[in-house]
């Protein structure tokens, strides 16, 4: 785990938000997932090997709850690819990105957004409308990491 926080209110109303690094990424996809995967490859997008996947998950009382998965992909962010399907040997593994300064920075800055996002997940639960209106996009941490060059990208694919 790259980051974790617990701002739930009591056992029973878990409010967390968490990012950990994920290798191999869509390897072997099924469902809805293995049909967007077919695209990428269609429209000659390579798939990531390594992401990080931020989730979001509030669990209310009354059984209301609200879990939401954020994929990133470090080399939009100007991080080079990274193959190695072993989690453990995974240079996003924590032991070896928090050795990292670049990556480091870049975790830290995505947890600090994270916290912001994850406290506005009552409001979502409540449904309201504009509960994230106020949240700044992920890549607004870029602001935080001057080294950090985004990669240019044209949209590829089309979902609709």
């Amino acid at each position: 785990m790259l980051y974790k926080a617990n701002i739930g209110k009591s056992i029973w109303e878990d409010n967390c938000v968490t990012i950990n690094h994920i290798s191999a990424y869509e390897n072997n996809p099924g469902g809805k997932n293995a049909e967007l995967y077919a695209l990428f490859v269609d429209q000659g997008v390579s798939p990531p090997p390594t992401i990080l996947q931020i989730r979001f998950t509030r669990n209310g009382i009354h059984g209301n709850f609200l879990n939401i998965t954020l994929s990133v992909n470090p080399e939009v962010m100007g991080f080079a690819r990274e193959t190695e399907a072993s989690w453990g040997r995974n240079p996003w593994n924590k032991t070896m990105s928090f050795k990292d300064p670049a990556k480091k920075q870049f975790i830290d800055a995505l947890g600090v957004w994270a916290l912001q996002f994850a406290k506005q997940m009552d409001a979502a639960l409540d449904k309201k409308a504009d509960a994230f209106a106020a949240i700044p996009t992920w890549r607004s941490v870029l602001k935080e990491i001057p080294t950090q060059k985004p990669e240019s990208i044209k949209s590829a694919v089309s979902l609709d």
